[in-house]
């Protein structure tokens, strides 16, 4: 999967449309509004600091964030039954491995490029002075 490719916000979406809580809830929680929570979801790009707040509101790994569509759904769909069958021992399915260990990857390659450009920036404030 190319993370350039990646939109964060279809997968909020589909985390959130799993979860126990309902959208106005999970909005109270983040101390947003529904409107806001709304354009969280239509968005690609959404900073870590939100990201960390709707995971722990989510009770999920952040690293779900940056996994392709496809996987969270294997992941996370109730109906698949597979997880059904292993629930207890998803940790040691080795299709789940394989989609965490591409996530891992894809958070990487993401936090190398959020590294870079917050040198950039501390460059360019720098020069400024």
């Amino acid at each position: 999967m190319n993370y350039n490719d990646l939109h964060i916000g279809k997968n909020i979406e589909f985390l959130i449309s799993i979860s126990k809580h309902k959208k106005f809830e999970i909005a109270e929680m983040l101390g947003i509004s529904r409107q806001q929570l709304r354009l969280i979801e239509k968005s690609e790009d959404v900073s870590t600091g939100m990201l960390k707040k709707i995971a722990f509101v989510l009770n999920i790994e952040i690293i779900d964030f940056v996994c392709d569509f496809d996987s969270l759904e294997l992941k996370y769909n109730p109906n698949n039954q597979q997880n059904k069958e292993n629930k207890e021992d998803s940790t040691t399915n080795p299709k789940i491995l394989e989609i965490q260990l591409e996530a891992y990857k894809n958070e990487n390659a993401l936090m190398k490029e959020l590294l870079k450009t917050k040198d950039e920036l501390i460059k360019l404030l720098t020069q400024k002075k």
